[in-house]
């Protein structure tokens, strides 16, 4: 009792395990502004400290009588009550009220007290003394648990409690103005910004405007969320997770089993929960790109109602390549399957095949290898094809049969070959990409034939001489009609001319090769300096050459100069060759181009 003294201002005790009452010598301290008493097993009665101007934190003890709401004033804006304004009594702050209860001992910015039925149920005689005391931290009703959220203390969550709580749980203050409400428990959820609803419930929410978890008060996204139920269609928190803080999906949200549509996109989640797979007849569009994953979630294959699967732009394998998850072939109802850059090796599966309404897949962007699966057939829908930017080899006779393609991207590959000339029969087409790939021979005249064809592209690969004239006479292709109405270029550039696509544009016109330098192919970026040895070469190949008698001689490493075909000067130039070509087929173009 020594420690009173009238120049006491605060009195900290808490957390010291002291019992009984607060000795009378307190009364001496007449100065004393704060007394802080949690964490102990006090006896005593609030009406002994009315003249104390703020009593905070009495859980964990055994305190009665009354407590007038103008204690707790201060306590009202420490506890962010401007921004999160709630429905309770301010004497909740500092401790729920007898009868109520709550994890802490008292009401937060998240949640209230919770009654205790007992306490208000039972006669006043039969009432366990409990029911009587401030600050409990559980109810003597075993079967009545605290649940967080709960603003009106009755013992359940309604949608707009949900809400609120998911604003107090993400650093709601951050979000933005226009969200201010959600934090207003007399705002009907139908009316806040970001969410719809039918017949009174929420049926979508949509946060991309958002900006959640701005700051270390963040707790994350809450359990309670599944609590949503069934009206739930829509959940899109594309874009609003500050890049500073992971985003971590509660199992619960497998409770929401009439999501339709999930978006997560462009946040950094650290992983996706197993109990997704309890949405697997409801899901339809999942968006995890730019996640920063590191694997694919297995539960995703069993999402067998899914139309939209995005998983673009993750880092799947960490350090090494995923290889193409031939599990995807599960999804038979996919209509779009994204998996561009995010780290994919190995080759397409068979499996792809058993996707038979697919119209879009992109796979852009990744390591793939192998070839173009012959169950490509069976993607009979398919509309747009974008694998560029991948190591594909082989031919592409398999797209030749797709008949809805419109947009085919095939650029930066290894593909090989000759550029089918049933690619015609594709009459949807307007965007054909081949360009720095390793095809050969001469373009098929078959391509003017396609009516909606806009752009093509076909620079940096082996293609010869000519270009279809009836290709460059189409109006529309690659700006023809606009800039290009005598000539190619738009096509492709013609030999021992360059630019910097392969093809004429208006900022990148075709320039002829300098100082000596030539191009070996149409639609090249670079000109390049050849030796006699690269001209002999390339004449055998303009000369379809490979019928030649002497092939040993060209691919010896014997210099040209004692070639039985060749005569040279003293200084080494060719000045003569010796070919049958009397007996050779060749066009009169490729040869004058060289």
């Amino acid at each position: 009792s020594n420690i009173f003294n009238p120049s006491l201002v605060v009195l900290d005790i808490s957390e010291n395990n002291l019992t009984g009452k607060i000795p009378s010598e307190i009364n001496v301290a007449s100065k004393l502004n704060y007394l802080i008493i949690s964490g102990n097993s006090l006896d005593d009665d609030f009406r002994r400290f009315r003249w104390i101007p703020n009593i905070d934190d009495v859980d964990k003890n055994s305190i009665q009588g009354d407590m007038e709401d103008s204690r707790c004033e201060s306590i009202k804006n420490e506890l962010y009550q401007d921004e999160y304004p709630v429905p309770y009594s301010c004497v909740d702050f500092i401790a729920c009220s007898p009868g109520t209860f709550h994890e802490n001992g008292n009401a937060n910015y998240i949640s209230g007290c919770i009654k205790c039925p007992s306490c208000f149920d039972s006669a006043e005689e039969s009432k366990d003394s409990t029911c009587l005391m401030y600050g409990q931290e559980s109810c003597i009703d075993s079967n009545i648990n605290f649940i967080l959220g709960d603003m009106d203390g009755d013992g359940s969550l309604s949608q707009r409690e949900v809400l609120r709580l998911i604003y107090a749980s993400t650093d709601g203050k951050s979000w933005g103005h226009q969200y201010h409400k959600w934090a207003q428990m007399d705002v009907d959820s139908c009316e806040l910004t970001g969410i719809n609803c039918k017949d009174g419930l929420v049926t979508k929410i949509d946060l991309r405007g958002a900006t959640m978890c701005a700051s270390p008060a963040c707790i994350g996204l809450p359990d309670e969320i599944g609590e949503l139920g069934n009206s739930l269609e829509v959940l899109d928190l594309s874009g609003s997770w500050t890049k500073n803080a992971a985003l971590s999906i509660p199992a619960t949200i497998g409770k929401l089993t009439n999501l339709k549509i999930l978006n997560l996109s462009q946040n950094n989640l650290d992983g996706i929960p197993a109990e997704i797979r309890h949405l697997g007849e409801s899901l339809q569009i999942l968006n995890l790109s730019r996640c920063s994953l590191l694997y694919i979630p297995t539960s995703i294959w069993t999402l067998k109602k899914l139309e939209v699967l995005n998983l673009s732009v993750n880092k799947f394998g960490g350090h090494q390549l995923l290889p193409f998850p031939s599990d995807v072939g599960r999804l038979t109802n996919l209509e779009e399957l994204v998996l561009s850059r995010s780290k994919i090796g190995g080759t397409i599966p068979s499996e792809i095949g058993n996707i038979t309404n697919l119209k879009n897949l992109d796979c852009h962007g990744n390591s793939i290898t192998g070839t173009i699966p012959s169950s490509f057939a069976n993607l009979s829908i398919l509309k747009r094809l974008d694998l560029y930017n991948n190591k594909l080899t082989g031919e592409i006779d398999a797209l030749t049969t797709l008949h809805k393609l419109e947009i085919i991207g095939l650029k930066q590959n290894r593909f090989t070959g000759t550029i089918p000339s049933e690619i015609s029969n594709l009459n949807k087409l307007s965007y054909f990409d081949l360009s720095r790939n390793q095809f050969r021979g001469t373009i098929p005249a078959e391509l003017a034939s396609l009516g909606s064809l806009l752009e093509l592209y076909l620079g940096q690969n082996l293609v010869q001489p000519p270009i279809p004239q009836s290709l460059c006479d189409k109006v529309y292709t690659n700006d023809r009609q606009k800039n290009f109405k005598n000539s190619c270029d738009n096509i492709l550039c013609p030999q021992s001319q360059f630019s910097e696509n392969g093809y004429a544009t208006i900022d990148s016109p075709c320039k002829p090769c300098v100082d000596g330098k030539t191009t070996l192919h149409l639609g090249q970026t670079s000109c390049i300096k050849m030796s006699q040895r690269q001209y002999l070469l390339m004449l055998r190949s303009l000369l379809l050459g490979e019928n030649w008698d002497f092939d040993d001689i060209l691919s010896s490493t014997e210099n040209e100069c004692d070639w039985e075909m060749v005569t040279c000067d003293e200084s080494g130039e060719i000045v003569t060759l010796d070919l049958p070509l009397a007996t050779m087929e060749f066009n009169e173009q490729m040869f004058h181009s060289i």
